[in-house]
């Protein structure tokens, strides 16, 4: 870009074809990159805070799947995959009354309240994935 003693918005006109005048976006995207800051416009900043609070709220969902025990994750990944209590105490050699206490804990743990919200947390986390249903019409 050639050097001018006017300042970045300067050169920019410089290079641009004659009758094209620059928004008010490029000459402030100009004046930050001319000062060593980077710019994003509003709709890219928009999209990067919208992608973080996502990959946050995943990051969160995870932490507390990771805060159960070993034995809690197991109990907790058979029941999404749908077994019943009493299948899962035989699995896992315990008693149905400690499968119930597991159950209460993971879904105290995990901020939920009732089965489908535990699927639907299993989901988001990537421990369960669902298969698209066929359309019945």
């Amino acid at each position: 870009m050639p050097a001018s003693a006017y300042g970045p918005e300067f050169e920019i006109l410089e290079v641009l074809p004659v009758g094209i005048s620059p928004s008010d976006e490029v000459l402030r995207a100009v004046r930050w990159a001319h000062q060593g800051r980077t710019y994003l416009s509003p709709d890219s900043s928009t999209h990067i805070v919208a992608e973080y609070l996502q990959g946050r709220k995943a990051r969160m969902a995870t932490g507390r799947y990771e805060e159960l025990t070993p034995r809690e994750q197991e109990v907790f990944r058979l029941l999404v995959d749908g077994y019943t209590n009493k299948a899962i105490a035989r699995a896992l050699y315990i008693s149905p009354k400690t499968v119930d206490t597991h159950r209460a804990s993971i879904m105290r743990k995990l901020e939920v309240n009732t089965f489908p919200e535990l699927v639907r947390y299993a989901v988001s986390i990537g421990l369960l994935e669902v298969e698209p249903e066929e359309s019945v019409l």
